[in-house]
């Protein structure tokens, strides 16, 4: 509930978020003209941080990341959000991918088919080489705000209101010594508000409707979450429906999977994958036991080195 009666009195989930980026806003218009930069994505966490940010009054600019693999649906929902935000004389940014600097593919835009090529293997839950270049870029020297939510996994119940994330994702408490060591950081990394932390995706939904928000229409066909097609974070299941959903997307993955297989024979490299489906296997294979170590509390996913 946005409305809940604790030992402390009532709180009120909305005006708390709305406080928390007022209370910081200095900060980040410190750190640039344009205040925070607002991380959207076009799923429903994101909307809610949006309108958040809007009925705050504080200056920020919205920016969504070209990945080149996220539903059609939802991007026709960005670029409406993006035409609606214009009127407002709110800017979203579509931010275009970075480039390569090395390997077969360098001076040409990264995608995540370059990507499993140029790495020489596929995405698992544990090896997100594709989050890191295509989805968690962008932000750097700004005070940057996402619709990260406890609710939404086990994991994410160590995240911060507010944070630093560099490699080792160091994170700082909600607290007074936690927001000192948050301002006077001086470490290298992002600068984070996660402003609807708290937040139950009941209250999410509550939000977007009180406030009749529009929203991607995904979520009306059943979807419960929404993200990269074929990703491995939500284990064999979660790919092959959407393989099943969008088929294309299955065939762009497979053909990725033989050109890293030709690249990496081309170099001498022995696999023990013998064809494209073999890649494929594996791959939902390792997202499966991969995601029952992360659910047994066996896994950190934010301690791994990008190879």
């Amino acid at each position: 509930m946005l409305i809940e009666n604790t030992m402390f009195g009532e709180v009120n989930k909305i005006q708390k978020s709305i406080d928390l980026l007022k209370e910081f806003e200095p900060m980040a218009l410190k750190l640039h003209p344009d205040g925070y930069y607002l991380t959207y994505s076009g799923g429903k966490d994101s909307d809610t941080d949006l309108q958040i940010a809007i009925e705050s009054g504080v200056k920020f600019t919205a920016h969504y990341n070209i990945t080149g693999i996220d539903p059609k649906e939802c991007v026709v929902h960005i670029k409406e959000t993006r035409s609606r935000l214009a009127e407002k004389g709110i800017l979203l940014f579509l931010e275009p991918p970075d480039i390569f600097t090395t390997g077969p593919f360098k001076g040409l835009k990264k995608n995540m088919w370059r990507l499993i090529v140029h790495k020489m293997m596929p995405p698992t839950r544990i090896i997100r080489f594709c989050c890191d270049a295509l989805k968690e870029r962008g932000g750097a020297g700004r005070l940057c705000l996402t619709g990260v939510r406890w609710d939404e996994s086990t994991k994410r119940k160590s995240r911060k209101p507010m944070e630093v994330i560099s490699r080792n994702r160091r994170l700082f408490n909600d607290n007074e010594n936690g927001r000192m060591q948050f301002e006077n950081c001086m470490q290298k990394g992002k600068r984070v508000i996660n402003p609807i932390i708290n937040w139950t995706t009941f209250d999410v939904w509550e939000y977007l409707k009180d406030r009749k928000c529009q929203y991607c229409k995904l979520y009306d066909k059943g979807f419960d979450r929404i993200g990269c097609l074929g990703c491995p974070m939500g284990g064999g299941k979660g790919m092959e429906e959407d393989f099943i959903q969008y088929p294309y997307v299955k065939e762009l993955y497979l053909n990725a999977y033989q050109n890293m297989l030709e690249y990496m024979w081309s170099r001498g490299i022995v696999t023990t994958w013998r064809t494209k489906y073999d890649v494929l296997e594996w791959q939902m294979w390792a997202s499966d036991k991969e995601q029952q170590n992360y659910m047994d509390g066996q896994i950190d996913m934010f301690s791994e080195e990008e190879i």
